[in-house]
């Protein structure tokens, strides 16, 4: 079975990778390996507290991205990056906003699935099974 038969359609809503011309190249977004997962989150966290909406990016207007983009550059730019394995500083200084705009919107959108459907089930399976602890004050020793 491939892995566009495994996604229970959703291959024919969002694609399961995006090409995006930038910096006069055409770039491929795919889904995030697990070595990219903790420089995505730790770039993606101030961008999607300033979405207000999770990562639904279809809700927000483009010039109010553009803005979050132009407020949020470093991160985007990380975001990018660390998501497409481009080198930062190619991603800084060869493409243009609206580029950089297009590839934040295409890493977002191909990855929503995951971190809508398989992170945020798995985590919550993950403290399902850890064990729970008695609440109240630590016990000391004396020493």
């Amino acid at each position: 079975m491939t892995q566009a038969a495994a996604t229970d359609g959703l291959s024919d809503l969002m694609p399961l990778t995006r090409t995006v011309q930038a910096g006069g190249m055409t770039v491929e977004v795919a889904p995030i390996a697990p070595r990219q997962l903790a420089p995505v989150v730790k770039a993606l966290a101030p961008l999607q507290a300033a979405i207000g909406n999770g990562l639904d990016i279809t809700a927000v207007p483009r010039d109010k991205l553009l803005d979050l983009v132009g407020d949020h550059a470093d991160n985007a730019i990380a975001l990018v990056a660390s998501a497409t394995r481009l080198p930062y500083d190619f991603v800084a200084d060869q493409i243009n906003l609206a580029e950089l705009l297009d590839l934040v919107v295409a890493v977002i959108e191909v990855n929503a699935d995951f971190f809508a459907r398989r992170m945020v089930p798995a985590l919550l399976a993950l403290m399902a099974r850890m064990p729970r602890t008695q609440a109240g004050p630590m016990p000391s020793s004396d020493l």
